[in-house]
């Protein structure tokens, strides 16, 4: 007997194939809501997030508890410089060590995805030339040399310098909403390495669930804000753009069709933030 329609899994696309940045931000913090959910309840790090294991439902872009949006890596796979940790690159650059990989390095790969779409494409399915992409971006995700690599993001997230002037994602990728996404999540990046380093005796099991859990907290708050910021945009060039094409309304039309955009703009699949 075949599954029933309503059983079925739903198809599934390659974050590349993304229609919209929502959509990309959606895809990316289910991803990190399911690593969340796995290494609260076992400890288990993944350790090869790349555009390549994060997936998009296409039935919706709406979050499915249900569906897991982060495929598990295969025994051959070997992870992609641009979106190694530094961590992980060290192992690469000097081989095996004891230095183990925790729940913040596959953060630090969601970051760098993030970057790598942000900053390397002008809008869905159009990378960026080489040449046009930023140095910020270029330094650590175009380089095939792992020490250039490793170096370029050792600076990002230990460098004196904070801020990266993440000011060149394209408007129809988000903008200044992109660029305020990366800045903050750097941030966060930044403050949990540092306390990682000087973190002496290491972090027990515990200690390092309730920080993993706060700095989950905080990724995917970031990204939901950023999200509600791209529906309030696209809610108000829909409303600008009605305008223009109607007869003069009258000013309490306008200002009750400008109020019904905004607060739909805040909700997503009927489910509200």
């Amino acid at each position: 007997m075949h599954a029933s329609h309503s059983n079925a899994l739903p198809p599934f696309r390659k974050l590349e194939l993304f229609h919209s940045p929502q959509e990309l931000l959606m895809a990316i913090h289910d991803a990190i809501a399911d690593h969340q959910t796995r290494y609260g309840s076992c400890g288990r790090v993944h350790g090869l997030v790349s555009p390549d294991t994060i997936l998009i439902e296409s039935q919706s872009p709406t979050s499915n508890r249900q569906v897991k949006y982060l495929k598990d890596p295969l025994p051959h796979d070997r992870g992609i410089l641009a979106f190694q940790s530094i961590t992980s690159l060290q192992k690469t650059i000097c081989g095996p060590s004891d230095l183990p990989l925790d729940y913040l390095d596959d953060l630090e790969s969601f970051f760098y995805v993030i970057a790598w779409f942000a900053l390397g494409y002008s809008y869905p399915g159009k990378r960026r030339n080489n040449n046009d992409i930023p140095a910020v971006l270029a330094s650590w995700a175009l380089t095939s040399d792992p020490q250039q690599c490793m170096h370029a993001k050792k600076e990002m997230l230990y460098g004196k310098n904070g801020d990266f002037g993440f000011n060149n994602v394209s408007q129809y990728l988000g903008g200044y909403a992109l660029e305020e996404l990366l800045q903050n999540l750097l941030g966060l990046l930044r403050t949990r390495c540092h306390e990682r380093l000087s973190s002496k005796p290491a972090m027990t099991w515990q200690q390092m669930l309730k920080a993993s859990q706060a700095t989950y907290e905080g990724f995917l708050a970031c990204i939901k804000r950023t999200i509600r910021v791209l529906d309030e945009k696209e809610s108000n060039r829909l409303t600008h753009k009605m305008i223009a094409s109607h007869e003069p309304l009258y000013p309490q039309d306008l200002k009750a069709m400008q109020q019904r955009n905004m607060a739909t703009a805040y909700q997503r699949g009927g489910q509200n933030w």
